[in-house]
């Protein structure tokens, strides 16, 4: 029987590079399950178009641009990797808890440089295999009722088919670390209260969307010519500071508040956190996010023969000095509590 290729069977895989444009073999727990991605090369032709000529008989390719988005569900592991890879650090080694197959993970907001990947696409027929990638972009939302997703937003070298370090063979030994414990959006809580106020608290600071976005974007560019291959991006290198807000909508106006704290320029500080399955003993799942400082950019009440919601959008920022109740100054922390005992960038 014709091996054929079909997206129900496809295997996707992402591994920490060490050199730009040079691919790394992916295998054991390198595995990635996502959606359809947009990950693509693209390289146009330069027709000659000589006086002269009454057609064209050349067609000199130009260079190779190779971009895209991955999006998936989010589970509360096996994102460590793209997470500390748009964030820029981890805090070393997973701390384990209480001597339990439970290890916390933090995520915190360094340089991108000399970060990136190898992602490999298996296919069957084919491996479609991306030697570095850099992840400038990470989207994470949800809305009641769904499991949470994410889109992941890259830059890659090049895609290379026939390569000899990702194969179908190679391939085969990619496994995943878990295929289930998706993060559920009613498994969040996310509480906001003044930057100025007390610590967050829980039930008093609680809010309840219906819908969230968290948008974090790392503005990188490549350039041809200045690597060693000129037909292809050197490593990407910042262009801009990050561009990074939180949506929430709440599916009805109840009061005013955010208009007025949006009218006087009010900071606020908040915190989402999911908590999944036990992992032994008193030891959940959990995913936190930690906003130090969060400023408005925007309130709505769109209008509707119904209900009207509510729609507010913050920038996230640095604080100058940590909020009470947080160790937290860069714009945003993310921890992990899962049982990965190894630091992904080490």
């Amino acid at each position: 029987m014709a091996i054929k290729a079909t997206g129900r069977d496809l295997v996707a895989a992402v591994k920490i590079g060490a050199v730009w444009g040079t691919p790394v073999a992916c295998g054991a727990g390198d595995g990635l399950l996502i959606l359809p991605h947009s990950v693509k090369k693209a390289r146009e032709n330069n027709l000659d178009d000589s006086l002269g000529l009454s057609h064209s008989k050349l067609a000199d390719p130009d260079v190779i641009t190779c971009e895209g988005a991955i999006p998936g569900w989010v589970r509360y592991e096996g994102l460590d990797l793209l997470i500390a890879l748009i964030m820029g650090a981890t805090g070393g080694a997973p701390a384990q808890i209480g001597g339990t197959a439970a290890y916390s993970q933090t995520f915190t907001f360094a340089t991108l440089e000399d970060l990136y990947a190898t992602l490999a696409v298996n296919l069957n027929v084919m491996v479609e295999e991306f030697p570095s990638m850099k992840v400038v972009g990470m989207k994470i939302s949800g809305e009641v009722g769904k499991p949470i997703e994410f889109e992941f937003t890259v830059i890659c070298d090049d895609m290379v088919e026939g390569s000899a370090t990702n194969t179908t063979a190679t391939m085969a030994n990619v496994t995943f670390v878990d295929t289930g414990n998706r993060v559920l959006f009613r498994q969040g809580v996310w509480r906001l209260n003044l930057a100025s106020a007390g610590a967050l608290a829980s039930p008093a600071d609680v809010v309840t969307p219906s819908a969230f976005e968290l948008d974090i974007q790392r503005p990188h560019a490549g350039q041809h010519g200045a690597g060693t291959t000129q037909d292809v991006v050197d490593e990407p290198s910042a262009e801009e500071v990050p561009q990074m807000t939180l949506k929430l909508t709440f599916p009805r106006l109840d009061d005013n508040t955010h208009f007025v704290a949006w009218d006087a320029g009010a900071f606020y500080k908040g915190d989402i956190t999911f908590t999944g399955a036990t992992i032994e003993g008193a030891n959940d799942y959990q995913l936190l996010f930690e906003f130090p400082a969060l400023a408005y950019q925007d309130v709505d009440d769109p209008k509707d023969q119904g209900p009207i919601s509510n729609d507010v959008m913050f920038d996230i920022v640095g604080a100058l000095v940590a909020p009470t109740g947080m160790a937290v100054t860069d714009p945003l922390k993310i921890t992990s509590i899962n049982t990965r005992t190894t630091d992904v960038l080490a």
